[in-house]
């Protein structure tokens, strides 16, 4: 049992650096969710009903503008972790965001022929989402 729980505690250590290498974020941090149940002080279902009134909530505010934003972010997301995991890159700097018309790159990468190579896969990940490169390279 021991050795199970240290290697859940391996595993969590792991995802976790992940996602704060992918996202700048901590996964324990309560201030990053929306929303954070302690159901132990709380019946489930009281909990179950807030959840369902929220998506409720969430649904009634939907907006076409708000999900091609929700979207293109994804988009951005995806060819941020497209390129952080490809063990043919290291852009310690990497940044990929969108700003309400396109996909924008931002880093500094090693060579020409490595800010080349990113920006292609960007293109590739992103799939026609128009992409402007704003990369560097040291010289």
């Amino acid at each position: 049992m021991t050795r199970l729980a240290g290697s859940a505690k391996k595993v969590d250590s792991e995802r976790s650096c992940f996602l704060h290498a992918i996202y700048g974020k901590r996964w324990d941090d309560p201030a990053e969710y929306d929303r954070v149940f302690q159901i132990t002080d709380q019946p489930l279902n009281d909990v179950l009903a807030l959840i369902r009134d929220a998506l409720a909530e969430r649904d009634r505010n939907t907006t076409a503008a708000g999900q091609k934003t929700l979207a293109m972010m994804a988009v951005a997301a995806k060819v941020k972790a497209g390129i952080a995991t490809n063990p043919r890159f290291f852009i310690p700097t990497l940044e990929v965001l969108y700003d309400g018309k396109e996909i924008i790159l931002r880093g500094v990468t090693h060579t020409p022929e490595e800010h080349t190579r990113v920006e292609e896969e960007a293109r590739a990940i992103a799939a026609g989402v128009p992409v402007r490169c704003e990369l560097h390279y040291r010289k």
